[in-house]
């Protein structure tokens, strides 16, 4: 299931209220907006932090706490929570300095003024606001549901508006589930507040802390976007206050570290799904992935199955044609298909063709070999007929070795992991493997409950980053001297006085082709030049360009060269020329030639 989750900052505390007080505009929907007429459900409280404060985990929101929450006051007592947030200079004060500062200023020049200072014109955000948003195919699901409620209710069966009311509830209940499921996540990981002093580093560390906290969040479902198609998405509003484990006192929100877990990883290209394609742009979605497609498969009896690669000619040829986009269209095998499994990968033509001509093998010019004896050790996409079973475990080609036994699905899941990852960052955080583990999971795991989906993708996390596999390795520098146990933290055994989940690691593989490039890129057998006659090409004496490369580059900046450069250019051009190493690197700054 595609979970698309990105983070803001808000402002407006009054802006979600006025898209649940307010009935949804006809769009491009069509008749699946008519039940969002009345409005989008109420937001929910979660978090340790609201239940400080006495709000239970899953109540409705109600606008005087929620005001009191997000302003910093307690809602029971009406005490302050924390410092307040700080006061930054206004609009009216960034214009009231421009016009100190030009007292002259033409009409025009006052208009450039304004636009100055609202540029400058900051203000303390209210809220972190983390939207996961789910598939289109769930979205289209439930608008079904709440549609056919609306009709059973404007028909007068009593009947089957409760029966369709009752199951949109239990829609509802299935994606705040598995919302919560990622802000559990995210408390873990990302509800730190610091404590102590951060204003200087020590060894580029900070010497204050980072403690865990509760977090104060409340979800707001919503069915609709903002061109008025189906989409449902949660709101989850993340208060800038916490709550402090250690001593329960209220401090400020570490949002470095929610942004540091909500960091963007761009994806490769998902696997094609029936009703959910397994797309997750964020930690977010490999949670929120799970338990939506497994919870709301149970709920309304739904199976999320995976839709086969495109089909191959032949099936092109027998096939009939049928729509796409909707979530109910399955793709169906041809009466005569020869296609093998929808797993096997898509057979390539010219890479088989290449393949043959490199071993010898003779290769037809209608294109695909007749012979079953001539086909290589990968299963092709298409047959004319299967070979018997003996026949197929005697085929081989010249020169390559049988096929060894496959590994498990989760070890290839791992593994292809870890590739799409390395390929994205030469170094990478947990959270980053994480977001790619959830693209590579394998379909087994959709008849798993949300619990163990999620426990597999979490073991399979750390079974790469403990280094067991010898795959990963960590890049961070060992802790010297080592800390005792009361400094670190229960969550990554790491340091109290470091952000959790900022550890880099990087592949095996990664690490050895970057040794091989330094090490070619060392070598001393590169072509050059004698240095006397590098020097005169460049109409100086080697001995002067020498003493220019030991000293300081804008000492010489006044002096030139006859050829046209400056004296610490044509030293830079004389190194290069001269120099046995494969590769020479120059740094210098913008306009430097």
């Amino acid at each position: 299931m595609a979970v698309v989750v990105t983070v803001a900052k808000g402002y407006d505390l009054g802006y979600i209220w006025k898209t649940h007080d307010h009935a949804a505009e006809r769009g491009i929907g069509g008749y699946y907006l008519n039940a969002a007429q009345a409005g989008e459900p109420p937001g929910r409280w979660w978090g340790p932090g609201a239940q400080a404060l006495g709000l239970t985990l899953g109540q409705t929101v109600q606008r005087t706490p929620y005001d009191a929450v997000y302003r910093q006051t307690d809602p029971r007592t009406g005490a302050k929570l924390g410092r307040l947030r700080g006061r930054y200079p206004t609009f009216a004060d960034h214009l009231a300095r421009l016009k100190a500062a030009e007292p002259h200023a033409t009409a025009e020049r006052l208009i450039e003024l304004e636009r100055e200072a609202a540029q400058a014109t900051r203000q303390p955000a209210a809220y972190t606001d983390v939207t996961v948003s789910f598939s289109k195919s769930i979205s289209v699901l439930r608008a079904s549901i709440r549609e056919n409620e609306r009709r059973a209710r404007l028909g007068g069966d009593r009947q089957a508006a409760a029966y369709w009311a009752e199951r949109e509830q239990q829609f509802q209940e299935v994606l705040h589930r598995a919302n919560w499921a990622a802000l559990k996540y995210l408390q873990a990981w990302a509800g730190i507040t610091r404590t102590g002093y951060h204003g200087t580093r020590v060894d580029g560390r900070e010497p204050g802390r980072f403690e865990p906290a509760g977090l104060i969040v409340t979800s707001w479902l919503q069915g609709t976007s903002r061109d008025g198609d189906p989409q449902d998405h949660i709101h989850n509003q993340i208060a800038p206050i916490t709550r402090t484990y250690r001593d329960g006192k209220w401090r400020a929100l570490d949002t470095m570290s929610v942004r540091g877990v909500l960091a963007p990883c761009r994806p490769s290209p998902p696997p094609r799904w029936n009703a959910s394609s397994r797309a997750s742009s964020a930690w977010t979605g490999s949670h929120a992935r799970t338990g939506a497609a497994t919870r709301s498969a149970a709920s309304c009896r739904r199976r999320w199955t995976p839709t086969p690669p495109a089909p191959c000619r032949c099936a092109k040829r027998n096939a009939s044609s049928r729509g796409r986009g909707s979530a109910s269209t399955a793709v169906r095998r041809p009466r005569a298909s020869c296609c093998t499994s929808p797993t096997t990968p898509r057979w390539n033509h010219a890479r088989a063709k290449t393949r043959a001509r490199s071993t010898g093998m003779c290769w037809p010019r209608g294109g695909t070999p007749r012979s079953a004896a001539s086909w290589p050790t990968s299963r092709p996409r298409c047959r004319t007929r299967a070979a018997p079973a003996r026949e197929r475990a005697s085929i081989t080609v010249a020169g390559r070795r049988p096929d060894r036994p496959r590994a498990r699905p989760q070890a290839r899941a791992l593994a292809k992991a870890l590739t799409l990852v390395s390929d994205q960052h030469p170094a990478w955080t947990r959270h980053d493997l994480l977001k790619q583990l959830a693209l590579v999971l394998p379909p087994e795991t959709r008849r798993m409950s949300p619990e163990q989906a999620q426990e597999l993708l979490l073991g399979l996390a750390e079974e790469a980053l403990s280094g067991r596999t010898g795959e990963v390795v960590c890049l961070e520098a060992p802790e010297w001297p080592p800390l005792p146990a009361s400094l670190r933290r229960q969550l990554d055994g790491c340091s109290i006085y470091s952000r959790p989940g900022v550890a880099r690691y990087a592949t095996t593989a990664q690490l050895t082709l970057e040794e091989c490039l330094v090490a070619r890129a060392q070598a001393q057998r590169a072509p050059r030049l004698p240095g006397e006659l590098a020097a005169r090409r460049l109409g100086t004496s080697a001995a002067l360009l020498e003493a220019e490369l030991r000293g300081r580059a804008h000492d010489a900046r006044g002096h030139c060269a006859p050829r046209g450069m400056r004296l610490d250019q044509a030293a830079a051009v004389w190194h290069v020329f001269t120099s046995p190493r494969t590769v020479e690197v120059i740094t210098g700054p913008v306009g430097h030639g």
